[in-house]
Formats: C-alpha cells, structure tokens, sequence
C-alpha cells in the first residue's frame, strides 16, 4: 500500500502574526522564512517578537519535532517547499503565515526520519511540481505537496537512518564551524595588524583616491549570440572566497560565459563586491570576468603600493557598515561612492604581505576542510538516495 504525506500528518498548524507590540504587551517569537535555512536547521538568533492574542496562541504554538515548509516565497535558484526540523522549546514559539507547519503522526513515523526523507525529496526535485508564480512569489501547492508518496519502515529501520544520517550532518556541522573559526582568525589578525579600519584613522586614505570602480550588466537576452563566448559572467552567488576564476559560473540563459562586447570586462586581480544583492561579499578575480549589474568591481590598484586580497579584506572589515547603510526603492544596497568613501590603511607593501602569507596559509588549512565537507556531503547523499531513492511516487 502506498502512503502519502497527508496519511502521516496529524494537523496542519495555522501561521500567526499578530500586531505590532506595544508597551507593556505580551510578545511571541514568530518564525519566518528568512529564519529558515537550506541545511534543515532554524536560525533562533534573529526571530520577530509579536503580540499574539491568547486565545490564538494555544492552537498555533509549535512543539518539538514539528516540520517547517516554506510555502511562500522562493529565490531564482531555490524553488518553496524546503524543510526546517522545529527543535526549540515547546509552547513557545509561532510561525507565521508564509510557512506550513506539519505535525507528524509519532505513533506512525518518526519526525526526523520524516524531515530526512522531505529534504531528499526536496533536494532531488520531487517537489517541483508544487508550486505556481503569481507576480514573481512563489506558492506552495499543499494539497499537491501532501499527496506525494512517503516511505515508512518499521520504527527499528527509522531510527537506524536517522542515526547514520544525524551523525554525517552533526560532522558536517563541525566541520563548517572550524572553517568559521579559521575565518574568524583572519579578521583577528587583520585587526591586530590594522586596527579597526571603520574608524576614522591619522593613517588612512580613502579607497576612491588609489582605485577606479566598474559596475557590470547583464546583457539583453534578445540577442543570444551574447551568450556565446567564453568569458564568464558572474552574480554575488559566486562571491565569498578569496579568490575566484569564474569555473562556477551560472549564466542569465543556458550557458555560463558571453561574449566580450556584451557587458564590461573586468581586469583580472580586481577586488569584486556586492553592492545589490550579497551587498558586501567580495572576491578577487585570477581571470577577466564580467559581472551582473549587482556587482562593483575594484580596479586599477598600483600593484607596487597595494595587493587585492588585502583591500578584500579592507572591504571585509565594513560588512557591519554596509548593512547600516543600505538603502533604495525596491532593493536595498550601496553605490560605488560608499565604496570609495572606506578608509584603507595606508601602510607598507611589506606588511600586506605579511599578512596576505598568514591569509595563503589559513587558506591551506581551509582548503583541506573544505575537502572533508565535501566527502561527508557526498556520502550524506549516498546514504539519502540509498534508503530514499528507492521510493515511487
């Protein structure tokens, strides 16, 4: 006998949101979309407190195990209907009305081997039928959602998968806050070297004055032949590490790369950065690249006075700025003069290099736990296809 998902949910919990508090209400942490992630986890750190009538709060709070399902909203390289495991305290927490909150069946099927199981199908594409469009929002078909086909062993075999699968994702877990913590010793040393760049120094000088900025495009799609070169073209998606040669590339069409006369061309050795979308991530090209109009790019450094990764790291330290000051209609972000307004420390090329050598080495440490990561992520999808894949809908 098949099952679905529905034949394993004992409600559905309605979304609240409430009303703004005002002094002396009561409050409630409301979860949202954006407090959910991709890895199946809730970030806590940063929930909207909201006052919630008593008489609503009872039916809508979320209790341990519950499953969270983005049921509105989406991105262009993430569709809705991803899953969050509800691991906080009981009869505390609410989630709001662009999230669908599952209560399983416990005396039918554990919750986590049901997360498991809803994230492969997720990750696999079994969900992408479930949703439509309306002005650019995506919306999670439910009803079609709760109709697909869901496996369901003995509780012996459920536990025996969510143990193998918890401890791949626990070490996965660990491995990621080793490279944070090796990006944390960066910024230390920048800061033990520099000082706190973001305020204002006698030994500084603005980034205007020693470089010229790029924006960058994106090409008309009425024109194909655009598409068809070999330089690539990037978003703020790419952005993040050290350094970048466009391998990773996601183009507007099919393809990863266009043709040179279609946006500007960025020299290689440039210091990239977000200053739409990603607003701060940066990166240093080894390649010429082009970019999207999301994306400013650093240019024309005097290679005697200046090496890129150290004004990466420059741009870096204002993260915290950037974000303060933000602003526009419909996207928020900051223009090439907030850029070239940063304080750059004005010191040797021998102390760049200095610390550019400590940089090069953490990257050797992070490229080996970047290799471990990937070796547990592609044995946590062996496992995932091995005891879900077998399943038809």
């Amino acid at each position: 006998m098949k099952h679905q998902i529905s034949d394993v949910i004992l409600t559905e919990i309605k979304g609240l949101w409430g009303d703004e508090p005002m002094a002396g209400d009561s409050v409630t942490p409301v979860i949202k979309t954006n407090n959910m992630t991709y890895e199946g986890y809730i970030n806590y750190s940063d929930l909207t407190m909201r006052h919630i009538e008593k008489s609503k709060l009872e039916k809508g709070y979320l209790l341990k195990g519950d499953l969270l399902i983005e049921k509105s909203g989406g991105t262009k390289y993430h569709s809705v209907g991803y899953v969050n495991f509800f691991d906080g305290e009981n009869h505390k927490y609410v989630c709001n009305n662009f999230v669908l909150a599952l209560r399983p069946n416990v005396t039918i099927i554990r919750p986590k081997y049901l997360f498991h199981q809803l994230k492969y199908k997720y990750e696999s594409g079994k969900f992408a039928d479930c949703y439509n469009k309306t002005t650019g929002i995506q919306n999670l078909q439910v009803k079609t959602y709760l109709s697909k086909g869901v496996l369901i062993p003995s509780f012996g075999e459920q536990d025996r998968v969510i143990k193998t699968l918890d401890d791949i994702t626990t070490n996965i877990h660990v491995k990621q806050n080793q490279l944070n913590e090796l990006d944390s010793l960066v910024k230390s040393r920048f800061m033990e070297m520099f000082g706190d760049v973001t305020v204002e120094q006698k030994n500084t000088i603005k980034l205007g004055s020693i470089c010229k900025t790029m924006g960058g495009g994106t090409p008309t799609t009425k024109k194909p032949e655009y598409y068809e070169g070999n330089i690539p073209w990037i978003s703020t998606v790419s952005l993040g590490p050290n350094y970048i040669d466009g391998s990773d590339a996601k183009g507007y069409i099919t393809n990863d790369a266009i043709i040179n006369s279609a946006t500007k061309l960025i020299p290689a050795y440039s210091v990239m950065v977000g200053t739409r979308v990603g607003v701060g991530k940066s990166s240093v090209n080894t390649v010429p690249i082009c970019t999207n109009q999301d994306i400013n790019s650093i240019t024309g450094l005097d290679s005697k006075k200046y090496i890129p990764l150290f004004i990466k790291y420059v741009v870096d330290a204002y993260q915290s700025y950037f974000d303060s000051i933000k602003k526009g209609a419909t996207i928020l972000g900051i223009n090439s003069d907030d850029l070239k307004n940063i304080n750059v420390p004005n010191v040797s090329i021998g102390l760049q290099k200095e610390f550019v050598s400590f940089v090069e080495l953490i990257d050797k440490s992070r490229f080996i736990v970047q290799s471990q990561i990937k070796d547990l992520q592609e044995l946590l999808d062996s496992k995932m296809d091995e005891y879900f894949g077998g399943d038809e809908e």
